[in-house]
């Protein structure tokens, strides 16, 4: 777990990095280099208009998107003094080699289909845009209570922090391919034929962004008690923090009764002996009464206190930090001494995401060929992806399941399968061929 690999400082010498500062001089500089050199070589056309669009954008960006971006120096006690920078994520990094990844992935098979791949350029800009949009929208809408800030600003600067991670793979494929589908119209390219060349793309972009979700510690699976490859996380990763609100990482195996209720209970069913919760004189069969916060959000029945990451940046060892309360009075408590400093072993969720992507990527690249028909290479895609991310949802714990057992992500993945299913049965009733010029595939 790596989730800060370097932080670009707030200001170089007179003038701020971003905003109206270094970066956005830069980039006006290269914007003019581009435009000029599109206007010398085919005058003023799509392409130009395209290269002024993403121009815009990136520029705004710069200007007021990114210094929201930065992080306060915790050593600077007074208000109004200069963030310590932009931290620069391992979330982000892969997010970005897969991003290059796929582009290059594609604009190959456009070239072998004698497609310009200037068009698959152009796309990949306001797909990247849609699809963070949309994998933004999809995770804030499913955790809003995490999000949610007094005031307004300070909501808009939680939502716009997705270098940390928050990114959902179902909202990004369906905001690109939203993207596609009206670059598509307007450009008036062959829909299942760009379809085709971009569903691949995008598994190899999602086996890098799952290696991010390892560095950022998100996407996490449950706890592997057998001799199966494990991993373990630090103190405050998002597995700890899972482990010690259900109880795993103090010892105990709680399972809630009556969750429909107002005051939620946890039954023990299991105490580890030796345990703080042993000790106290928590038993099998207790009763664990949840606090106020952790039933409001919708997390397990452990009193979690906000001052841990405090407590172990200066090393407090007094003040109690966790706390578990049964209902006939019997209590526990932790202090930063008593916490494990490690999670307890976890199935990488996070590699078998990434290995899986990348075999299905090589089998619909090499597949190519002989699925000699616009949409199949897109429908293959379509129909294996859900069935193993519904797979996965079993080994995953990092959300709960919103109809019966099934997680959102399973219930989008039977959407997108049923979807699938739909498209193999109309392409079955249209003649084999491509229309794009096709050469011998790689």
């Amino acid at each position: 777990m790596m989730q800060e690999l370097y932080c670009i400082p707030h200001r170089v010498g007179p003038l701020p990095v971003f905003g109206l500062g270094w970066a956005f001089i830069v980039w006006l500089l290269i914007a003019m280099v581009l435009i000029v050199g599109s206007l010398r070589g085919k005058g003023w056309n799509q392409d130009t208009t395209s290269t002024l669009s993403v121009a815009v954008v990136i520029a705004f960006l710069i200007a007021y998107v990114l210094p929201f971006l930065e992080v306060p120096d915790p050593a600077a006690m007074v208000g109004g003094a200069d963030p310590r920078g932009l931290p620069i994520r391992g979330y982000g990094v892969m997010l970005l080699c897969g991003i290059v990844a796929g582009v290059i992935a594609a604009s190959f098979r456009a070239r072998q289909m004698g497609l310009d791949p200037e068009h698959i350029h152009s796309l990949a800009f306001w797909m990247f845009v849609t699809g963070i949009a949309g994998a933004r929208m999809f995770f804030v809408v499913q955790y809003w209570s995490d999000f949610k800030q007094p005031t307004i600003p300070a909501t808009v600067f939680e939502i716009l922090k997705f270098t940390e991670g928050g990114l959902v793979v179902y909202g990004a494929l369906i905001g690109a391919l939203l993207a596609c589908l009206f670059f598509c119209r307007h450009r008036k390219l062959p829909v299942l034929a760009i379809g085709d060349i971009i569903a691949p793309a995008m598994l190899i972009g999602l086996a890098f962004g799952r290696i991010g979700c390892l560095a950022n510690g998100c996407c996490y699976g449950g706890v592997c008690e057998n001799q199966l490859p494990s991993l373990v996380f630090p103190q405050l990763s998002p597995p700890y923090f899972d482990q010690l609100e259900s109880g795993q990482l103090l010892g105990l195996k709680l399972r809630e009764v009556d969750p429909g209720k107002e005051q939620g209970r946890w039954n023990v069913d299991r105490v580890v002996e030796g345990t703080i919760p042993h000790t106290a004189g928590v038993c099998v069969g207790d009763k664990v009464i949840a606090s106020d916060d952790s039933k409001r959000d919708g997390r397990g029945p452990i009193r979690v206190y906000g001052g841990l990451a405090r407590a172990i940046a200066t090393g407090d060892e007094r003040s109690i930090l966790v706390r578990v309360a049964t209902e006939d009075g019997k209590a526990a408590f932790w202090t930063l001494p008593d916490l494990p400093q490690k999670s307890l072993p976890t199935h990488p969720a996070q590699i078998y995401s990434s290995i899986s992507a990348l075999l299905l990527f090589s089998v619909a690249w090499f597949a190519f060929p002989f699925l000699n028909k616009d949409g199949a290479s897109l429908a293959f895609v379509l129909t294996l992806y859900p069935i193993i991310r519904f797979l996965m949802e079993l080994v995953r714990v990092d959300e709960p399941g919103q109809l019966a057992s099934l997680t959102i992500a399973q219930l989008v993945s039977i959407g997108i399968l049923t979807a699938a299913l739909g498209l193999w049965a109309y392409l079955f009733t249209r003649s084999s061929g491509r229309a794009l010029l096709t050469q011998p595939a790689v």
